[in-house]
């Protein structure tokens, strides 16, 4: 094996998957010598990023001293994007919220406007908490439109062109040592997936202002060649394919009920309305729920997958959205992959973007040859 495959990152990581373990547990699980575990694991604990937790059982002696990583090595920066919500969240790096917020702005704010906002907000957590700019060590951003994640921009959203090739994070003045960008939804999958827990194959929907979909294929995120992955269609009244964000999506819903005197602007005053029993409003998302559950039964024939999982501000419409959706799933995607099939609301709610966010930063921050470097650096 070369240094980097018995690197200290290896041994990070391997802490990651099992939570708090003695050296014995780490040897048994990398399959490496004491010796060369007791080394790494001791670079490790010099850098920071692991800490003692104590004491545990004997191992046929005296009790054995715990490990794992450190929580407070560092800060973590997640922000949602959405068409008109957006969120922040500062965690720890085991992904614990320490302080949140939101506004209502997004897509048609434009990319400096967020930039801006989340700056602004995030200063004004970290203070809260205090801590700084520089306390920020990883940031995970998500967007709602496709992302080139080799070239790290943004493709173009549906609805507005100033998003197309920008390379968010270097609008950010909290930039922390690494960032990454994703769509939204691929952020959502990755956090609903983990929360699940069970099967390996699951689609996650964000039903908001617009609409998207992403895929965990055998428990990994399936982006594609340029990340323009997961756009659902359906034929028109002229029988050819538009995108179901053109045909049923929030900004249909609001500018139908613009059109008949009630003025909305975001997914979540749609929901206000639905759940005050507004007729209309109430119609209107029943037929997105049908419209997108059509779309989802060509998915689950096409994917077999173990969960399909309904998220974003307009799944708190519940049964209004739900139930048409599941009656649409359930009529076109055949008994055979509706057998084992799940159809259930998001696990998260409002926070699956944000801890997608996170969970992509910190997964990014403790790349193990990363980290074998970093030790190595500071050894």
């Amino acid at each position: 094996m070369t240094r980097s495959d018995t690197g200290a990152g290896e041994v990070l990581a391997e802490l990651r998957t099992l939570g708090p373990t003695t050296r014995r547990g780490l040897v048994d699980a990398l399959g490496w010598s004491r010796v060369t575990v007791g080394k790494r694991l001791d670079e490790l604990l010099a850098s920071g990023l692991v800490v003692s937790t104590g004491y545990g059982a004997s191992e046929g002696g005296r009790p054995a001293e715990t490990f794992a990583l450190n929580h407070d090595y560092g800060l973590l920066l997640g922000l949602d994007i959405g068409g008109a919500f957006t969120r922040l969240a500062i965690t720890d790096l085991g992904g614990r919220f320490l302080a949140e917020d939101a506004a209502d702005i997004g897509l048609a704010t434009g990319p400096l406007g967020v930039a801006g906002w989340a700056d602004e907000r995030a200063a004004r957590l970290l203070a809260g908490l205090g801590k700084d700019v520089d306390d920020v060590r990883a940031v995970g951003v998500g967007v709602p439109g496709p992302v080139d994640m080799r070239a790290g921009v943004i493709g173009a959203p549906l609805r507005e062109a100033a998003w197309e090739g920008v390379a968010f994070t270097d609008l950010l003045a909290v930039r922390g040592q690494v960032q990454v960008v994703d769509r939204d939804v691929n952020l959502m999958a990755v956090a609903e997936h983990a929360a699940v827990g069970e099967g390996r194959h699951t689609v996650v929907v964000r039903v908001g202002m617009g609409m998207s979909c992403a895929f965990v294929l055998d428990g990994r995120v399936y982006r594609g060649e340029r990340g323009g992955v997961g756009v659902l269609t359906l034929p028109g009244p002229d029988g050819r394919l538009r995108r179901l964000e053109e045909v049923a999506s929030g900004y249909v819903i609001r500018d139908r009920l613009t059109a008949e005197g009630t003025r909305v602007s975001t997914s979540l005053e749609i929901v206000d309305l639905v759940q005050a029993g507004h007729p209309l409003a109430c119609t209107l998302v029943g037929e997105v729920g049908d419209a997108l559950g059509r779309a989802l039964a060509e998915v689950v024939r096409l994917l077999n997958p173990s969960t399909v999982v309904i998220g974003g501000a307009m799944a708190d419409a519940g049964g209004v959205l739900m139930a048409p959706l599941r009656a649409a799933i359930e009529a076109g995607a055949g008994s055979y992959a509706l057998q084992t099939l799940r159809i259930r609301g998001s696990l998260l709610g409002g926070r699956a973007g944000t801890t997608g966010a996170v969970t992509l930063a910190a997964d990014a921050l403790l790349e193990p040859t990363r980290v074998t470097r970093l030790v190595e650096s500071l050894a």
